[in-house]
């Protein structure tokens, strides 16, 4: 069943969002919701530019649509190494967790 979802992003504190969110927006949000991380390789080596998730299921997420998530501030990056090697650990945010929480309401209700 294909459900399009045509949301505005929500005001939350002070921060304003504009633009829509995809059906992939959601749904990788779902992902990160149950507790994905996702690391990106910054550092130049064999390993730069590589994402490697923490759930098999995060390998579907590609990096424009992590670029899409943190431009509307739904996830967050920060620094972390990994055998001495620097990452960018992707997690939800604040605000992505609300989106999300207020996008499955309203598939529930209706």
């Amino acid at each position: 069943m294909d459900m399009n979802f045509d949301h505005q992003l929500i005001d939350e504190g002070n921060k304003i969002l504009s633009g829509k969110l995809t059906n992939n927006n959601y749904a990788h949000l779902r992902i990160f919701n149950d507790g994905l991380q996702l690391d990106l390789c910054v550092e130049p080596c064999a390993k730069f530019g590589k994402l490697l998730p923490s759930k098999p299921l995060g390998q579907i997420i590609k990096l424009g649509s992590i670029r899409d998530l943190k431009a509307k501030g739904l996830i967050v990056g920060e620094p972390y190494f990994r055998q001495g090697v620097e990452y960018k650990r992707f997690t939800i945010s604040e605000l992505g967790q609300s989106v999300f929480e207020n996008y499955k309401n309203e598939c529930s209700n209706g």
